[in-house]
């Protein structure tokens, strides 16, 4: 595994109403397991938020890895906090949607977090820690170069914690960032 960073903030801001959540935050991502930890409200969320792209800082630079046609790779698979799936929809048609965006195999991410068996059912019918497993799923979806995983345990019992655990490190083996 490379040590250069796949991603990088360097001294981020963000404010909300005026009122800075990150105040000159620099960190990096390289492949392997990245943790943010902290105490509620301290802007974890908002940094994840960053890191995937999905929130833009008030101030400060974002940096990733180039791709080979010299542009920025930026391929990022997320989890937010709450994750914004459709409850009609079945785990397997949830992914296969996304799936096809990247050209992946729905069945084999169900297969990764081991929701094998529940891929028929609808979102809505699912626990709370099997739809946190759909998400950890769709999140890896098209091997991204960086995955950001936002409380990517919350909610689990200890051995679906474990699978959560074990897709993520599956994918930092794999030359990936994983936060």
């Amino acid at each position: 595994m490379s040590d250069r960073p796949l991603v990088e903030v360097a001294d981020v801001t963000r404010s909300y109403g005026g009122v800075p959540v990150l105040d000159g935050v620099s960190v990096s991502a390289t492949p392997g397991v990245t943790a943010v930890v902290g105490p509620n409200g301290s802007g974890k969320s908002t940094l994840l938020g960053v890191l995937a792209g999905a929130v833009e800082p008030t101030a400060g630079d974002v940096r990733r890895r180039y791709a080979s046609d010299g542009s920025p790779d930026r391929r990022t698979g997320y989890l937010p906090q709450r994750v914004p799936f459709r409850d009609e929809f079945t785990a397997r048609e949830t992914l296969g949607f996304y799936a096809a965006l990247v050209g992946d195999d729905p069945d084999a991410a169900l297969a990764d977090v081991g929701l094998s068996d529940a891929g028929d059912r609808r979102v809505g019918a699912l626990s709370g820690g099997m739809r946190r497993l759909l998400g950890v799923a769709q999140a890896t979806l098209g091997d991204p170069p960086v995955v950001v995983l936002d409380e990517p345990t919350s909610g689990l019992d200890p051995e679906m914690r474990e699978r959560a655990f074990r897709a993520a490190a599956a994918r930092a083996d794999e030359d990936t960032a994983v936060v």
